[in-house]
């Protein structure tokens, strides 16, 4: 039998009241307790206890409770076995929900490991060794879970010594969160819209429920999941706020959407934004250019032109074009099969001129007779360690082979590059 024959005299943290708590006597002052006492039982309001030790309610009898007058020790009185105890609340699969209690090691003790689960799965074990200590000294607990299901089991497990000592909880709580926005990508596009867009985060619901505006004006949602929305942007001006509304709340990512107009948007290209961000993949000197994707050289200064692979495949094949002069909005051709639109015609745009002056071709004949040979990306398109003599200015682009491409054909236009070489 356990010695109960002190009264620790301390402050206790107080919890604040929670909106639309889901848990039910979370600070178990039901049934009440008479002062310096325990109860031992099997069930009280809210809570069961599984098999084995019950459920032990201590009044100020060994240490003061973190809210109210009473608490729970799952080490109750048994030596053969330990004691858990559960609840279970209604949830909403996929939302997010915040989890708190307080935990505290029983004072004079050693060994007050507890582990706390949700939905089957192990949140976290606690321990403190309390030797020496006189008075309970509480923590405050947050967790941030997710529910799977419409029911979900909360279960607190002592797993310390079988010694009828142990750790103590009070103040369970469980509320749910509204919507969280995590990131947002691709976070430019063209300004007429159209472009796919990938939203992470949490509370997310489902098509029918889902609004997403972009600066004001709805997107068209293509998909949702609990973490996840895809949409089609409207059309639009600048940098813009991204909004989620559903029925559980709303959230805003502020700035976090800008819109391009269609001669620089088109030379972003589209590999991988079916999966994920936008890759630029056609490098100059290893890198993709500026802001507008120009590259700014000088006459006789050594330059290298590589095509990566998408982070989507190990190699790829791809053609590869050079045109004459800086793209426009006036040169832009839009490409078949929804693969996007080019900063100038292609081989596929028959007849639109100009057509590229020069081609790389790997892939397949339809995209251009090739007038200079390459390999699979990742390779070396062209290499000239003395540099160009004169002064040039060119566009280039390509279209490669994709597993994160948006369209089913697996093929994306890549990032374009105006080189410009001046004396």
């Amino acid at each position: 039998m356990k010695r109960r024959c002190w009264l620790f005299l301390v402050f206790a943290f107080a919890v604040p009241a929670a909106a639309q708590d889901l848990i039910v006597n979370g600070s178990f002052e039901s049934p009440t307790v008479a002062p310096g006492t325990v109860q031992y039982l099997t069930t009280i309001p809210g809570w069961q206890a599984e098999p084995g030790p019950p459920i032990e309610i201590q009044n100020n009898c060994c240490g003061a409770a973190y809210a109210g007058n009473q608490l729970v020790e799952l080490d109750s009185n048994s030596r053969t076995a330990t004691g858990a105890m559960y609840q279970d609340i209604p949830t909403q699969s996929g939302r997010s929900y915040t989890l708190r209690f307080g935990y505290s090691a029983r004072p004079g003790v050693a060994d007050n490991r507890i582990q706390v689960w949700w939905d089957g799965g192990l949140v976290t074990t606690l321990d403190r060794n309390a030797t020496g200590q006189t008075t309970t000294q509480w923590s405050a607990q947050s967790f941030t879970v997710v529910a799977t299901q419409t029911t979900t089991r909360v279960r607190f497990a002592d797993v310390s010594a079988m010694d009828t000592v142990g750790g103590y909880i009070d103040g369970v709580s469980v509320v749910a969160r509204g919507i969280q926005l995590a990131t947002i990508v691709p976070t430019s596009g063209y300004d007429f819209g159209g472009d796919l867009v990938h939203l992470t985060g949490t509370g997310f619901t489902s098509v029918a429920d889902t609004t997403v505006t972009f600066g004001g004006t709805p997107a068209t949602v293509v998909s949702v999941s609990s973490t996840a929305i895809d949409v089609l942007t409207p059309a639009g001006l600048g940098v813009v706020d991204v909004v989620v509304t559903n029925t559980i709340g709303s959230a805003t990512l502020t700035s976090a959407y800008t819109y391009a107009p269609p001669e620089l948007a088109a030379r972003f290209g589209n590999v991988n934004v079916g999966a994920g961000d936008r890759e630029d993949v056609l490098l100059v000197n290893a890198v993709p250019g500026d802001a507008n994707r120009e590259v700014v050289l000088t006459t006789g200064q050594p330059f290298t032109i590589t095509m990566g692979s998408p982070s989507s495949r190990a190699s790829a094949r791809f053609a590869i074009y050079v045109w004459n002069g800086a793209s426009s909005a006036a040169t832009l051709r839009g490409q078949p099969a929804n693969l996007g639109v080019a900063v100038f015609p292609t081989p596929l745009n028959f007849g639109d001129a100009p057509q590229p002056r020069q081609i790389g071709n790997n892939f397949d004949l339809r995209l251009g007779s090739a007038t200079f040979a390459t390999s699979r990306a990742p390779s070396l398109i062209g290499q000239l360690p003395n540099g160009w003599p004169r002064r040039l200015v060119a566009t280039m682009q390509g279209i490669i082979q994709d597993d994160g491409s948006q369209i089913a054909n697996r093929v994306s236009l890549t990032n374009a590059i105006v080189l410009r070489i001046h004396p």
